[in-house]
C-alpha cells in the first residue's frame, strides 16, 4: 500500500532489494548422482511415451481396413491411411446425404472395397503430406 500511495503522490517508489538465497553447497559426486537420476527419469518418461504412442498406432493399424498379405505399415503410412480412410468415409456420407434413396448407399462390403481401392497410403485426401 505504501508504494501505491507514493505513486499517486507523484514520488518514485522505492524498490526492494531482492533476497539472495544461498544454495546449499553440494559435493561434485552429489551433483553427478543427481544429474544421472534426472536423466534416468527423463529416459523412463520418454520410453513410456514412445510405448504408448506405438500401442496407439498398432491399434489404429488393426482398426483400419487393410490387405492381409501387405507388410506392416510404417507410422506415417498408418497416419496417411487413417486420414484417407476418414476422408473416404466422409465422402460416402456426403454422397448418401445427396441421394434420395437410402437403398443406393454403400454396404459394408462395398465400403471395404472402396476404401481398399481408394485409401492407399500413396494418395492423400484432402491434403498432400510430403514427409520424408
Amino acid at each position: 500500500l505504501k508504494g501505491t500511495a507514493e505513486k499517486k503522490s507523484g514520488t518514485k517508489a522505492v524498490k526492494r532489494e531482492k533476497r539472495k538465497y544461498r544454495c546449499r553447497v553440494r559435493s561434485p559426486e552429489t551433483v553427478i548422482r543427481s544429474k544421472k537420476i534426472r536423466r534416468t527419469k527423463a529416459n523412463e518418461r520418454e520410453r513410456r511415451r514412445m510405448h504408448s504412442l506405438n500401442e496407439a498406432l498398432e491399434e489404429l493399424r488393426r482398426t483400419l481396413p487393410h490387405i492381409p498379405d501387405e507388410p506392416k505399415l510404417t507410422k506415417i503410412e498408418t497416419l496417411r491411411l487413417a486420414n484417407n480412410y476418414i476422408f473416404a468415409l466422409a465422402q460416402i456420407l456426403q454422397t448418401e446425404d445427396e441421394q434420395d434413396d437410402a437403398d443406393d448407399g454403400f454396404n459394408e462390403t462395398q465400403l471395404s472395397q472402396h476404401c481398399t481401392a481408394n485409401c492407399s497410403t500413396q494418395q492423400s485426401y484432402p491434403f498432400n503430406y510430403n514427409i520424408l
